[in-house]
């Protein structure tokens, strides 16, 4: 059964092979007959393919009566006419290559391929060259309409004959669509033909084109693409490939010819050149014509030039028409002659570009005259890069139409420059170079706008020469939030800057120097330095009033570059002038120096002017007041509220009597001071005030350092006071320095023991090393320890302190008594070894150790005990104030002799007396006594470790 179904499927298998076979045949033909006959409807089927099985010259017409596949097979066929039948497709193609198709209908006055209105025509390879007799296309009607036609590929040349396309219809019918989407294609049209499109009294319905190398030159009074003589209505569409478009006389390149109707012409892609040689545009209406619905898209790059109009209607057109620009457009030659009659409009889009020749946008060839003509209006949204000169009297450009001047204040004034587009650069315009020093602005004191080739312009323009001070002072003025000025030279400044938006200075590797800086009210004013080495230098001191002033509501940002402040009299370096309190000044990098002036701090108030809010986050500031603060308060203001960041070097001063930090002169508020970073206070006096009811005026962080010079930080400014600094980090000054309350880190450390007096130390950090302090020797021999018999804690330079203590020099030394043997009978002898380590380790010289027993009949030599006696012997081994000791029990005689005497070396370190029932307790008791002294001796010489 099995076998049965499986031969049975085979067999359909092979059937339904054999149907399709059947269905879709191959006929190689060889000779003129067989292609007569393989293409009849007697033999063939629709879905054949009739290949060259040799090449075929002969003088016949062929007749395509099914829908079937013309393959050229690398041969060549030369033939009268081919003519495909009403309803069916024919596809011509060439499998192999170099094949060729000649069909001429010279002889018949037919197309050379005829395509009639029902029929359709596609070509995928293949060099085709098809030529139309009288009234016939080359490829397309018979007698007037042509059926649907398709280029893919292949090399196709169409000739039309009189009246008629090249590929198209002929006299008085309608072009069905016309898609070419690849290959090469050559098209001429006969007298009053389009090329590619209509014959003459004809309608098309669709040209479209979107890619491949199309030429197309059209007949007299005829177009290249488009409709011919007397057209009706016509649809191109060109979305790519290359695209070379020549009208005849009379007629539009791409468009309608003479005397023709409207049509609606749309490139959105490809590069098309259109010519046109007289009275009629290059894409539009020919002469007499209508203008045309036109679109050039994005994508597309279109060439123009007519000896008359290049865009719109003709010569003595009915209506201009319609275009709306958004690719590019060249005119190279002709005028594009605008028309203000009503329904016509011309606009360019924020994408378009309409430009003259490749070489030179600006203009036309040099034999064209003004490339915009007319009466019209154009609404430019995009760029017309077009010379004034080339734009008539009587054309109007509306949105992107700027004249600016040029005002030298001094000199030469360059010519103003028309320009039709959002930016001289954008616009095709050479934007005049500025007088040496100088840059184009819209003001001429420097307050207005810096103008450049890439300035988006919106109005009319007229722009002085000013001076890069100038330049600089009206970018910091009139900014907008956010912005950035950045230097590109060395710029020197007399009057005072005004910061007048959120902005960023970028020094940018160059120095700028200025009399004064305001950060006015509401602004934020950052500096930086992205190239490294640029330099700002603030210097007032020849006057009055702060170097940089901050604002009580501004803020001031320094995140690089070198910066210097040297305020004037009744100003601060940094923050507030006279009578002026500072804002919120924060460093997060970079190089600072700020100096006061007679009265004002370093960083903080003016004369009389509080602090404000100072955050230094990072790098190295030096603050310098007089008569006030190095940071906080001017005289008599308020001090600052202060952090200084880990990552913060600080030194402050002041050097007229104020204070380093804190209140000014006279002043009686602190303020506050978080310290987790480094502070030098290097002289003259740190005032902290008792102005926090709550808490400490001061807080150093774990990582905070106040310190005094940097050769010696011990030595510095006096603090005093009545405030409280909480101290969980360093205060390096001498304890003599420091007349205020210090909580937290204050530790004092007395000194016993030593042979020579030596007075306490006043340590305020973790540890004598970080407080900058230095450890007082101890004897030789001995070290510091808590405990006068060295049982306590050893103190060293890094041990960490927690409170006040007294430390005693004691012995150096932890001993280790160690015996010849374990077990000794009475009357015989043991050797001791006495090791030692101080308590870092370190080994020690033990020669002087001196040996006891608390049996006063032992013999004792050296380090050789003899005991005449049985009995438990502790045996201590001393050094100095260090001692060890050892217990040994000793053998009776008679138990030696019952027992035998222990080798030397044994290991125990007691032995049993006796043998009777007493023996084991006797050895337990010894043992516990044994823990206990072994005990006491551990105690007393514990490592520090």
């Amino acid at each position: 059964m099995r076998r049965l179904f499986a031969t049975t499927a085979v067999a359909a298998l092979i059937v339904g092979a054999t149907s399709q076979v059947a269905d879709a045949a191959t006929s190689n033909v060889t000779t003129s007959a067989q292609l007569i006959d393989a293409t009849s409807s007697a033999s063939c089927s629709d879905g054949d393919t009739v290949a060259l099985g040799a090449s075929i010259i002969d003088a016949i017409s062929v007749a395509v009566e099914c829908s079937l596949t013309l393959d050229l097979k690398g041969r060549t066929l030369s033939i009268d006419t081919l003519a495909v039948a009403a309803g069916r497709t024919l596809t011509i193609d060439d499998s192999v290559g170099s094949g060729r198709l000649d069909a001429s209908g010279l002889s018949t006055n037919s197309p050379g391929i005829s395509v009639p209105a029902d029929a359709e025509l596609v070509i995928d390879g293949g060099m085709i060259l098809a030529e139309g007799g009288y009234n016939g296309a080359g490829i397309g009607g018979a007698s007037g309409t042509s059926g649907p036609i398709t280029i893919n590929g292949g090399t196709v040349t169409a000739l039309g004959g009189s009246h008629s396309a090249g590929i198209g219809s002929s006299l008085s019918g309608v072009a069905s669509p016309i898609t070419i989407n690849g290959g090469t294609v050559t098209a001429h049209a006969g007298t009053s033909g389009a090329a590619i499109g209509g014959g003459n009294l004809s309608s098309v319905s669709t040209v479209s084109i979107t890619g491949g190398d199309v030429t197309a030159y059209g007949g007299a009074d005829g177009t290249g693409i488009g409709g011919g003589e007397t057209a009706f209505s016509t649809t191109i569409l060109i979305s790519g490939g290359t695209v070379l478009a020549v009208g005849g006389a009379n007629a539009a390149a791409i468009g309608t010819g003479m005397s023709s109707n409207t049509s609606t012409i749309s490139i959105t892609g490809g590069t098309v050149t259109a010519e046109s040689p007289g009275n009629g545009a290059a894409i539009g209406g020919g002469w007499l014509a209508y203008g045309p619905q036109l679109t050039i898209g994005a994508g597309a790059d279109v060439t123009v030039s007519g000896t008359d109009a290049t865009i719109g209607g003709g010569v003595d057109a009915a209506s201009w028409g319609t275009f709306d620009l958004a690719g590019t457009l060249h005119v190279v030659e002709g005028s594009l002659t605008l028309d203000d009659a009503p329904g016509t409009s011309f606009t360019v889009a924020s994408t378009g570009r309409l430009l003259g020749t490749v070489a030179d946008p600006t203009v036309g060839s040099a034999t064209s005259g003004t490339l915009l003509a007319g009466t019209g209006t154009i609404v430019n949204h995009g760029l017309i890069a077009l010379a004034a000169s080339e734009v008539g009297a009587g054309v109007t450009i509306t949105d992107h139409n700027y004249l600016v001047s040029f005002d030298s204040q001094g000199g030469a004034d360059p010519a103003p420059v028309r320009v039709f587009a959002a930016s001289f650069d954008a616009g095709y315009r050479t934007f005049p170079t500025a007088p040496a020093g100088t840059s184009w602005m819209t003001a001429p004191d420097g307050s207005g706008q810096i103008v450049a080739a890439d300035t988006a312009l919106s109005s009319d323009l007229s722009l002085f020469a000013v001076t890069p001070a100038s330049v600089l002072q009206a970018s910091l003025a009139s900014c907008t939030d956010g912005s950035v000025v950045s230097l590109d030279r060395d710029i020197a400044v007399t009057d005072a800057i005004t910061i007048g938006c959120d902005v960023t200075l970028d020094l940018h590797g160059q120095r700028l120097d200025a009399t004064a800086i305001l950060v006015s009210g509401g602004t934020t004013f950052t500096i930086d330095d992205s190239q490294g080495g640029g330099i700002l230098v603030a210097d007032t001191s020849a006057g009055a009033g702060a170097a940089i002033r901050v604002e009580s509501s501004a803020a001031l940002v320094i995140d690089g570059g070198d910066v210097t402040a040297l305020g004037g009299t009744y100003g601060a370096g940094i923050g507030g002038g006279d009578h002026s309190s500072a804002g919120t000044i924060t460093i997060n990098g970079g190089t600072v120096s700020a100096t006061g002036g007679a009265t004002g701090a370093g960083i903080g108030g003016g004369y009389l002017g509080d602090g404000g809010t100072v955050t230094i986050h990072g790098g190295t500031v030096t603050a310098t007041g007089a008569g006030a603060s190095g940071i906080g308060g001017g005289y008599g203001g308020a001090g600052a509220d202060i952090t200084i960041d880990a990552a913060a070097d600080v030194t402050a001063s002041d050097v007229s009597g104020g204070s380093a930090i804190g209140a000014g002169r006279n002043g009686t508020d602190f303020g506050s001071l978080a310290l987790v970073g480094t502070l030098h206070v290097p002289s003259g006096d740190l005032v902290v005030a008792d102005s926090n009811a709550v808490g400490p005026e001061v807080t150093i962080a774990s990582s905070g350092r106040l310190l005094g010079t940097t050769s010696d930080p011990t030595t510095g400014a006096s603090i005093s006071g009545a405030g409280q600094i909480a101290n969980a980090g360093v205060i390096a000054l001498d304890e003599s320095l420091v007349g205020v309350s210090v909580s937290g880190r204050n530790y004092l450390v007395t000194f016993s023991g030593a042979t020579s007096t030596v007075g306490p130390v006043r340590v305020y950090a973790a540890t004598f090393d970080a407080g900058y302090r230095t450890l007082p020797a101890p004897p030789t021999g001995d070290a510091w320890n808590t405990e006068a018999d060295g049982s306590g804690a050893w103190l060293d330079s890094d041990t960490s302190l927690s409170a006040d203590t007294t430390v005693y020099a004691t012995t150096d030394a932890i001993l280790t008594l160690t015996p010849s043997a374990g077990r000794v009978d009475q009357g015989g002898s043991l050797t001791f070894t006495v090791t030692g380590v101080d308590h870092h380790g370190n080994p020690i010289d033990t020669s002087r150790v001196v040996l006891t027993s608390s049996i006063a009949t032992d013999v004792i030599a050296g380090l050789t005990v003899t005991f005449p006696h049985a009995s438990p012997h502790v045996i201590t081994a001393t050094l100095g104030d260090a001692s060890v000791t050892y217990l040994v029990e000793v053998t009776p005689a008679a138990a030696a002799s019952a027992g035998g005497t222990e080798a030397a070396g044994a290991t125990d370190a007691l032995a049993t007396t006796g043998a009777n029932g007493t023996g084991p307790l006797l050895g337990a008791l010894l043992g516990l006594l044994a823990v206990g002294i072994g005990l006491l001796a551990w105690r007393r010489r514990r490592q520090a470790a």
